[in-house]
């Protein structure tokens, strides 16, 4: 089974391109947080310990977003997928983010209580991928986080922080290759 937990602003099915390439061999358990997708918006945040103003129609959203910021290198499968669950249509026209600002500041502005601790605990061989042009400060946590205990290991794909949007057949594959020979 592989436990898929999206990125923050996003929602488990803006990630389908990919996900479909693995539900052929994998169970997927792939929650939302809390306000994220199709879920409730819910109380107080009590997940992990930049505001998103967004309120364009649907084409336009497509027209403004596509190949920009974050989504720059997407595969246009992967924006859609983006556009069709982490989206949806307002009363009078226009779209914005299921997710709520405030719940993305929230998790922003929040980050996991004693996370390497956590993570020293895990006994599981496992696998961390990253993006060739990820933030640096991401790839020196991945290697702080590997160097904490055997059985990580670390692969780098081209592409950048979303590197799985960006070639989601590579990003499987890669995922299907490690779980397939454990």
């Amino acid at each position: 089974m592989i436990h898929f937990m999206h990125g923050n602003g996003y929602c488990g099915l803006a990630y389908a391109p990919l996900l479909r390439r693995l539900a052929a061999d994998f169970d997927l358990f792939i929650p939302e947080a809390e306000g994220h997708g199709d879920s409730n918006h819910g109380g107080r945040f009590h997940g992990w310990n930049r505001t998103a103003e967004f309120a364009l129609e649907a084409w336009h959203a497509h027209a403004n977003l596509h190949g920009r910021g974050m989504f720059r290198g997407w595969r246009e499968d992967a924006f859609q997928a983006y556009i069709d669950h982490a989206l949806r249509d307002v009363p009078g026209g226009g779209v914005e983010l299921k997710c709520r600002p405030t719940r993305e500041a929230e998790i922003f502005g929040s980050y996991p209580r004693r996370l390497w601790a956590a993570l020293g605990r895990i006994a599981q061989p496992s696998l961390v991928l990253r993006g060739l042009d990820c933030f640096p400060f991401a790839a020196r946590a991945i290697q702080h986080g590997a160097a904490m205990r055997p059985g990580v290991e670390c692969r780098v794909l081209p592409g950048g922080h979303c590197f799985m949007q960006e070639n989601p057949e590579a990003s499987a594959g890669k995922i299907r290759a490690f779980l397939l020979a454990k």
